[in-house]
């Protein structure tokens, strides 16, 4: 089930919110949490419940693990082996078997057959989640209920994109009295967070998308400068696309009266590699962090060592990202980034800082096109064209992809806009690059704004949610559904 449809929007959350603080007011706490997690399992088995079995499998065996550490301490490093490498097999087969088989038949000229595996929606998501745990576990004595540790991996709001939570942000929330009770603060900032992610996703994100599309299927067919406004519409696509998700994510669960750790920062705003991956899917470079990078001994066994280790780190997020070889250069490029970065930091830091954001952000827009493209072929082409294909031209239908219909709807009805646009076909395009532009590198992100919700807020966050609302002429999934 997605956020942006209206089975979510007028049934499901509504249900889910009343039948939770229903039980939680009679007192009925364990049935609340069983409803929650009721509810939470529908969410994620609404469109093939062949993923709930494996979900639920997949949190059977990881609490099996636990509590074999638990129960037999002497072997409690086989438990944590036993359940690493259960998970990465999991993901392994589910994610990579086939683009693993395609490659053998490549290398070795065979004709193995493609299984034809479907993805669970969210499997690296909720597999790192529990194998988190499972280190956490392995490292002190956890001790939490089966319940607990379920409603944990499949609480909805962050099953499917994360953020991806540790166990001591989360379950001790479930247990805490003074959320159980409806708190109209808490819901009103909630609400007031979801459209605001709403929003982006479905005013923004969405409405780019349709060009971004048009343009990586037809890249053949746009000059230079066309894929350079590509490369950096696309930006702005996973920009709304991952911060909308973010914001509704913790906007729903601060409906719940729980906190999620926040995922986003501004990345754009960011003025070094190291900056940018401090502010972009921050729980995932946490995670990486802290069960891959200080593992293999961080920065505390030298230069080269640290280098070594950073660009591991990177191949393993690229990897993690999708299973194709456009997501590994992807991963690579950062890494390398990163390792430049630590060693001309000195020269680097002395420079003005419009120039140093300005160049982090060509840097992503360049990487992203790995990000992505289809095959490497396809990336390294568009690249290859960006910079010596220098033919100023705008493709018809690229900028004309921009002109939606609740968009175009206003401008017919207003003679001077209709005379504009029939004047500069491309306006609603500019228009919406100078307001992603604006929107991404020079307003206050949902983490910097602590003021409360005013009457003024509340007016405008409901405008955007009904506009929204409204505009749902399709659903469409978000981009990080994908890994």
């Amino acid at each position: 089930m997605l956020f942006n449809s209206y089975m979510f929007l007028l049934f499901f959350f509504p249900v889910t919110w009343f039948t939770y603080f229903f039980l939680n007011r009679y007192h009925k706490e364990t049935l609340a949490k069983i409803a929650l997690l009721g509810f939470s399992f529908w969410f994620y088995g609404y469109y093939l419940l062949e993923y709930l079995g494996i979900l639920i499998c997949s949190i059977v065996l990881n609490f099996s693990f636990t509590r074999g550490m638990k129960k037999f301490c002497s072997r409690r490093r086989m438990f944590l082996l036993l359940g690493l490498f259960t998970n990465v097999g999991i993901l392994f087969w589910f994610k990579y078997f086939n683009f693993f088989i395609n490659n053998v038949n490549t290398i070795c000229k065979t004709t193995f057959s493609d299984l034809h595996i479907i993805m669970p929606l969210g499997i690296s998501f909720f597999t790192f989640q529990q194998i988190s745990y499972i280190v956490d576990s392995y490292k002190e004595d956890l001790d939490y209920s089966f319940l607990d540790y379920a409603l944990y991996v499949s609480f909805f709001p962050q099953l499917i994109a994360g953020p991806i939570v540790l166990h001591s942000e989360l379950i001790p929330q479930f247990r805490e009295k003074s959320r159980k009770r409806v708190d109209f603060t808490y819901l009103a900032e909630g609400l007031y967070r979801f459209s605001k992610g709403l929003a982006k996703k479905v005013l923004l994100a969405d409405t780019i998308a349709g060009a971004v599309d048009w343009g990586y299927n037809h890249y053949e067919l746009l000059t230079g400068p066309n894929l350079v406004l590509l490369a950096v519409f696309y930006s702005f696509q996973l920009y709304f696309d991952f911060s909308g998700y973010c914001d509704m994510a913790c906007g729903i669960a601060k409906c719940f009266h729980l906190d999620l750790p926040e995922n986003f920062n501004s990345p754009f705003k960011a003025d070094s590699i190291s900056d940018l991956w401090r502010r972009w899917h921050m729980t995932l470079g946490r995670f990486l962090t802290t069960y891959i990078y200080i593992p293999l001994g961080g920065s505390r066994k030298g230069p080269v060592r640290t280098c070594i280790n950073t660009l591991i780190v990177f191949l393993v997020s690229g990897i993690w990202h999708g299973a194709n070889w456009t997501f590994l250069v992807w991963g690579l490029m950062h890494g390398i980034g990163l390792v430049l970065y630590r060693v001309f930091a000195k020269i680097w830091d002395k420079l003005y800082k419009p120039i140093k954001v300005a160049a982090t952000y060509g840097f992503f827009c360049l990487s992203f096109i790995f990000f992505r493209a289809d095959s490497l072929k396809t990336a390294t082409t568009i690249i290859r064209r960006i910079f010596t294909d220098m033919t100023w031209s705008l493709q018809e239908n690229f900028y004309k992809a921009f002109d939606v219909v609740d968009v175009t709807y206003i401008e017919e009805h207003i003679p001077v806009l209709r005379g504009v646009l029939e004047r500069y076909p491309a306006t609603n395009m500019w228009l919406l690059l100078m307001l992603s532009f604006f929107i991404c590198f020079f307003t206050k992100n949902s983490i910097e704004r602590k003021n409360p919700i005013t009457v003024k807020s509340a007016v405008w966050a409901s405008a955007l949610f009904c506009w929204s609302v409204t505009s749902l002429a399709k659903v469409a999934t978000f981009l990080y559904f994908n890994f």
